[in-house]
């Protein structure tokens, strides 16, 4: 067991799993495809489930020195280790209240409970929907492409601009400042096929994928002149950005929880605001870029044939001998 390993350790790992595009992409279109088709509980299982098996497959291929452990069956408190490090992992679409403990045999002392475990919270989308841009002398508000409605549906009285923009330390660097001054309906694989950004951006994508992100622009109203930010560095910032939120164990001292019918060990959406902010402060969060939803099928992955590709593995294997 490594010794050294911890929070900033695990942090680092998830970095270096989501800059992959294996891991990445098909974990930000589960975001969409599971909440599009299960219930809201089913589909916050399923996400749970389809990380700590993305996070065991990375380990085993590209940090195999890595001990990952689950928990034995009927335990509570946390979802897996690495190296010994206990995490509960909690899932979310928006930021919300979460329970810090699934366990009813553990009540809170007048309202406090304090937590063992580290807790990994994985937010898929940014808040607030609107963010600020400021590059040395523009200022405009931009959301994720994932996020807009209906992407580019906009107006005929709008000016359509998506801003392709590549993560450079806390800042971005703009590669592409797109505007469409035709159709006033098009969808963004028209508007930006996904071939072309593969063919523009292979070198980003195959190796930097988790610096990657498409940007929708405010709609600017009339001729309004648009400077173009192509090649710019700029600031984005928003409320909270998507992605992995660690919460050190140390952190979760005599928390004021809430309750309901479920849990008694509810950690106020406020309370656990402050928290993601002490943690992107010190560095435990991953970004997780979302403008693939925006481009993956809206269909759920198909559970079963997995199982079936395995058992045809087996039974072809079984056969040969």
């Amino acid at each position: 067991m490594n010794q050294h390993f911890d929070e900033e350790g695990l942090i680092k790992a998830f970095q270096n799993m989501l800059q992959r595009p294996d891991y990445i992409f098909p974990f930000v279109s589960a975001q969409r495809q599971f909440r599009d088709h299960y219930y809201g509980l089913t589909s916050a299982a399923l996400l749970e489930y389809f990380f700590i098996d993305m996070l065991v497959n990375y380990f085993t291929h590209h940090d195999s020195i890595r001990v990952v452990d689950l928990p034995p069956h009927g335990a509570k408190g946390w979802d897996y280790s690495v190296d010994g490090l206990r995490v509960s992992h909690k899932v979310g679409e928006d930021i919300s209240e979460i329970s810090g403990l699934w366990d009813a045999t553990k009540k809170p002392i007048n309202g406090v409970m304090s937590f063992d475990d580290s807790i990994v919270y994985s937010v898929s989308q940014y808040k607030d929907k609107w963010g600020q841009l400021k590059s040395n002398n523009y200022e405009m508000q931009v959301t994720s492409l994932a996020q807009s409605q209906n992407y580019l549906n906009y107006s005929i009285k709008y000016k359509q601009r998506l801003l392709v923009a590549q993560r450079i330390g806390s800042s971005w660097k703009i590669l592409e400042d797109k505007i469409n001054l035709g159709t006033p309906n098009i969808e963004a694989s028209d508007f930006l096929p996904f071939k072309e950004i593969q063919k523009k951006y292979q070198s980003i994508l195959s190796n930097n994928a988790n610096d990657f992100e498409i940007f929708l622009a405010k709609p600017t109203i009339g001729n309004a002149k648009l400077a173009n930010l192509t090649g710019e560095l700029v600031s984005i910032k928003f409320k909270f950005f998507p992605g992995l939120y660690l919460l050190r164990e140390d952190t979760l001292k005599d928390i004021v929880v809430t309750g309901n019918n479920r849990s008694e060990s509810l950690i106020p959406r406020q309370t656990v605001k402050e928290k993601m902010n002490l943690a992107a402060a010190n560095g435990l969060f991953s970004f997780m870029p979302t403008w693939f939803t925006a481009y993956s099928a809206s269909r759920p992955p198909n559970l079963f044939l997995a199982q079936k590709q395995e058992y045809e593995k087996f039974f072809e294997t079984v056969q040969r001998k």
